[in-house]
């Protein structure tokens, strides 16, 4: 495999097909943003409160989930190369840049009135150059290149592609406030002294935004049905985006419930994708957990998460009335059976063994692990030596009555060897001699001609014991 397809293949964030309820969500999600939207242009458009705290606090929060966005976007596209990860990152990027100087500009947060017209304009002015550069840094991009959601950057070129897309985004961030800046007497006028926008502002600027977030939306998610976590999340925020776009054509000026509604929707655009990366890292790491303790073919734990386990349940081991037990499972004659049946029946008889022992050991404090090849645990904490016996003779018979169907379409029945070995709460013992214990106990189990149980006599002392056959 060349060293594309191995990056191709890593896991990454928002890659897999979505899934129906996700979908479902994205959607409830969409239509309550634009049944806000609408109620807001209707009814909240009257003076509101003048909190001055609002937009600092509002501002602050989506340039962080902003950059917090791009951030990962960005690592992402390190780790694995997909050059849509590095183009949306831009974007975000773009926009958390841009809120600095939008709120230093801001009339009222950092510097109070009486403002000329042209100071007036650079604060809305840098909310419309993000509000059509994000659009067009992702809708353009994948209109030119429909196949841009595959397209992988070779390795060695990763690094000089997220230097661009940083150095880039930086300079044309400052290029844009220094243009708004040093222009802002001349630019079109967006909002009148009095605080109100102007009619060219709400009958060609303001639609215009909308239209190119509506467009890039519609781009992005062109097959809903087939659309990644990442591009369905794209796109609500392109949706959000736009629908912000439409309450500021609408609006009457700042401070507004109407202007308040929006400010919260430049939120939700910062937020959504974050959101959903952030669900993505938990869904992976819980992944890699699985990975590091689940035995794949059984679905039981496997011998890291036993000892695990064993650790924790022997440093508790004075707190236990009853102590605790191991049982160690062998299957009889597994490798005669898998040589004359094959290895995909012997895969299913242990994933068969593996389905009676949890009907078997079934309290929830119980702990069943597949050890290796054909050898099962079993803990059984708060359990005294009578009673692990008894369980570990129901789990022989347990499996010895499960019938096995063989490929002619007969029956045939596996048995087991079982070492039980118990600590008592006062015993100075450890995870090492449990185990032990139950070991040797299993091979005279197998000694005294298999299917039957054997227990160790001491997991104290460190030197041999002879287990006695019940």
């Amino acid at each position: 495999m060349s060293a594309a397809s191995m990056e191709g293949n890593l896991p990454q964030l928002g890659n897999e097909i979505t899934k129906q309820s996700f979908r479902r969500t994205a959607m409830v999600i969409s239509g309550l943003l634009i049944g806000i939207t609408v109620l807001a242009a209707i009814v909240g458009n009257g003076p509101g409160p003048e909190i001055r705290a609002f937009l600092p606090v509002c501002a602050t929060l989506w340039a962080t989930a902003e950059m917090l966005t791009a951030f990962l976007l960005l690592s992402q596209f390190y780790v694995a190369g997909k050059l849509s990860y590095a183009l949306i990152g831009s974007g975000y990027a773009i926009t958390g840049l841009l809120t600095a100087p939008y709120l230093f500009a801001f009339p009222g947060v950092v510097f109070s009135p009486p403002f000329t017209t042209g100071e007036l304009q650079v604060s809305v002015w840098l909310w419309v150059i993000w509000h059509m550069t994000f659009p067009l840094a992702i809708g353009v991009t994948h209109l030119i290149d429909p196949t841009l959601e595959h397209r992988i950057v070779p390795r060695r070129a990763i690094g000089r592609v997220v230097f661009a897309i940083i150095g880039g985004t930086i300079l044309f961030a400052v290029v844009a406030t220094a243009i708004v800046y040093a222009f802002r007497e001349h630019l079109p006028i967006i909002v009148l002294p009095g605080g109100h926008f102007s009619k060219q502002y709400s009958t060609f600027i303001a639609p215009g935004i909308v239209f190119a977030n509506l467009i890039a939306c519609a781009v992005v998610s062109r097959s809903l049905r087939r659309a990644r976590a990442l591009q369905l999340w794209v796109a609500v925020a392109l949706l959000t985006s736009a629908l912000d776009g439409a309450l500021n054509a609408t609006s009457h000026g700042r401070y507004t419930p109407s202007w308040y509604v929006g400010k919260l929707e430049t939120l939700t655009t910062a937020s959504v994708v974050l959101m959903m990366l952030l669900f993505e890292i938990s869904t992976l790491y819980r992944r890699l957990f699985d990975v590091a303790s689940i035995d794949p073919l059984t679905g039981l734990q496997n011998r890291r998460s036993l000892d695990s386990e064993m650790r924790g349940l022997m440093s508790e081991l004075p707190t236990m009335q009853d102590g605790v037990a191991v049982l160690m499972i062998d299957l009889d004659k597994f490798k005669s059976f898998n040589d004359v049946y094959g290895h995909a029946l012997g895969d299913d008889v242990l994933r068969t063994v593996s389905d009676v022992l949890r009907a078997t050991a079934s309290r929830p404090t119980d702990v069943i692990a597949r050890y290796g090849g054909e050898e099962f645990v079993v803990l059984l904490p708060s359990t005294t030596l009578s009673g692990a016996e008894r369980v570990a003779e129901r789990i022989r018979l347990a499996v010895e009555s499960t019938p096995i169907v063989l490929p002619d379409g007969t029956f045939k029945s596996i048995t087991t060897s079982i070492g039980v070995a118990h600590a008592r709460p006062m015993d100075a013992t450890s995870a090492d001699l449990l185990f032990s214990g139950a070991d040797r106990a299993l091979y005279s189990a197998k000694g005294s001609g298999r299917n039957c149980i054997a227990t160790a006599v001491s997991v104290v002392s460190p030197t041999l014991d002879m287990p006695a056959l019940i």
